[in-house]
């Protein structure tokens, strides 16, 4: 795979998933792909996905703003910022009142064979919780 099809397929899957087409984001996943999403969870498969980010999209409107990429042959690695708009109340979390955080984020995918087979979102807990208190 070129490098400049690594950086087409992260451009694809953070457009996909800001427009919430989670099928054609998955579509980008293999069916036993692993998504480690920082500190809030870690999780396999397409199942799981959807189950997660119809959660999210519950209580959050999530919009990857702005990102960049670098890519070297099977890895992608994306650095981006995340508007986050706390619209309904989770468990443990302070109460929702339309706080609106924007939040860096770096994420790290990996795609051996022309689908990625692994995420890993990385951003601070801390900041977050500190804009939506």
């Amino acid at each position: 795979m070129q490098d400049d099809d690594l950086r087409q397929m992260g451009d694809l899957l953070f457009t996909t998933l800001n427009a919430r087409d989670w099928d054609n984001a998955l579509g980008l996943f293999g069916p036993k792909a692993v998504f480690h999403l920082g500190p809030l969870d870690t999780f396999q498969g397409h199942a799981d996905a959807r189950k997660v980010f119809a959660a999210l999209s519950d209580s959050y409107d999530l919009r990857i703003r702005s990102w960049a990429h670098i890519a070297e042959d099977t890895r992608l690695a994306t650095q981006a910022m995340m508007r986050l708009d706390y619209r309904k109340t989770q468990a443990g979390l302070p109460e929702a009142k339309g706080q609106v955080v924007d939040l860096p984020v770096a994420m790290f995918l990996d795609a051996p064979n022309g689908v990625f087979t692994r995420l890993r979102a990385v951003f601070s807990r801390v900041d977050w919780m500190n804009a939506i208190t």
